[in-house]
């Protein structure tokens, strides 16, 4: 109730950027199948349930509740009719549209919920064109959203399990990282050998 009011009375919700935290990760590898990975994401409230957050893969949206039911609901990207993103005086609203219900986040942060449905439009069949509103994010805030991205999949996915190709995207989103400052030279130096090691 709290966290609802304090959105009300900055008009943002604090909580709605950065990348994902400890807490996150576990839930999201858990629902994580072997062939997926990590896309995109968006997190903020959700009606009726509290916190929210959806990690977007190549084959369905993960959504996740932190409430008292803490559920994690599957929706695969063949079931999205439509996507829209309007900005709003408290954050941004994401909307997903099925055959036969709405689904949406709202308080989101501006830059991520962007980047969530744009990553969203290039997932989709198409002519399931996603309905953007015409709000700007700064350059900053651009560069912002793709570190946290960037970030979230590299601690997020064993390198193991990914292919050559793939390990050297997330070894240079590495690289960008270690020079913005976000992993020092020790975290740099043990990513890129496990990177690496599995190519």
């Amino acid at each position: 109730m709290f966290q609802q009011f304090e959105i009300l009375i900055e008009g943002m919700n604090p909580e709605a950027g950065g990348p994902l935290g400890e807490g996150e990760f576990s839930r999201v590898r858990a629902a994580l199948q072997p062939d997926e990975q990590l896309c995109s994401f968006v997190r903020g409230r959700i009606v009726g349930a509290g916190e929210g957050l959806w990690v977007l893969t190549e084959q369905r949206v993960l959504l996740l509740q932190s409430g008292r039911r803490r559920a994690v609901n599957a929706l695969p990207l063949a079931a999205i009719q439509r996507v829209t993103l309007q900005a709003g005086r408290y954050g941004s609203t994401v909307a997903l549209f099925t055959a036969d219900q709405r689904l949406s986040v709202f308080a989101a942060h501006a830059g991520l919920a962007r980047a969530f449905v744009a990553a969203l439009g290039r997932c989709l069949p198409a002519g399931t064109a996603p309905a953007v509103d015409t709000a700007a994010v700064s350059a900053e805030d651009a560069a912002d959203v793709a570190t946290w991205v960037s970030w979230s999949r590299l601690h997020l996915r064993p390198a193991a399990h990914q292919g050559m190709a793939e390990n050297l995207v997330l070894l240079r989103e590495a690289a960008t990282l270690h020079e913005r400052g976000l992993l020092n030279g020790a975290e740099y130096g043990a990513l890129k050998d496990r990177l690496l090691e599995a190519a």
